[in-house]
């Protein structure tokens, strides 16, 4: 008997990314397409991976420090990733004031 296909797209974009985590894309190739143009399709962005064409991204903070000795401020970037193939791009991010005072208190 065959299950029942999940209503992807009234999922959010969390659920959606934990099945494309989970789901066997050997057994269900056809639910794993879904889930991918469900995620491009709820990001509505215009992003296009510049190595397999995929619409479908990931984005998540990255906070680097450094050393007191070198006069250099802690870097904010914003990490795009293509969940098809994995490449990443970096973008450096602005800083709110809500951000200074957090580094003005760690360092």
């Amino acid at each position: 008997m065959k299950t029942p296909e999940p209503d992807y797209a009234s999922y959010q974009l969390e659920e959606l990314f934990e099945a494309y985590a989970s789901i066997n894309r050997e057994r269900f190739p056809e639910r794993f397409q879904t889930i991918k143009d469900a995620i491009a399709a709820k990001q509505k962005g215009n992003y296009r991976c510049c190595k397999c064409d995929c619409g479908a991204y990931e984005a998540s903070r990255l906070y680097t420090t450094t050393d007191r000795l070198v006069s250099r401020e802690p870097g904010r970037f914003i990490a795009v990733s293509c969940i098809e193939c994995g490449y990443t791009e970096f973008y450096r991010s602005h800083k709110s004031a809500l951000s200074e005072l957090v580094d003005f208190f760690i360092n």
